[in-house]
């Protein structure tokens, strides 16, 4: 009987490694969007499309104490407009303390709704490392 061959576990560390690798940017993260650069004490936030992004931004440790909903009125949620960068502290960010060591930068586009109003057209979420 044929014992099976097995992949060399080197290969498979280096083949991890570099879907790891593949798949983030450590320096600016980001979506179809919005990108964000840690640029310390602060998030730098940019719209790259031509409509306003919403954001809510929280430590990813302090989420399951905070019960929020995506605003969804143009009027009354603070928005980044198309092509701007904005300087979030580090301060601002729902949850933070001094021991934060990561965010989660959740974002949407607001679409109309079927009989008034908006919604978002889906949450996006970058979770960056604060340095």
């Amino acid at each position: 009987m044929r014992t099976p061959r097995r992949f060399p576990v080197r290969l498979i560390r280096l083949l991890l490694l570099g879907a790891l690798c593949g798949c983030s940017s450590p320096t600016a993260p980001g979506s179809d969007v919005l990108s964000v650069e840690v640029v310390s004490p602060a998030l730098s936030l940019k719209n790259l499309v031509n409509v306003p992004v919403y954001t809510f931004i929280a430590d990813p440790n302090y989420l399951a104490l905070v019960d929020w909903t995506p605003c969804t009125d143009p009027a009354q949620c603070p928005s980044i407009a198309p092509g701007e960068k904005r300087s979030i502290p580090y301060t601002a960010i729902t949850g933070y303390t001094p021991t934060t060591l990561e965010a989660i930068v959740y974002h949407w586009l607001l679409v109309p709704k079927s009989g008034g109003g908006f919604q978002p057209d889906g949450i996006r979420a970058i979770r960056v490392t604060l340095r």
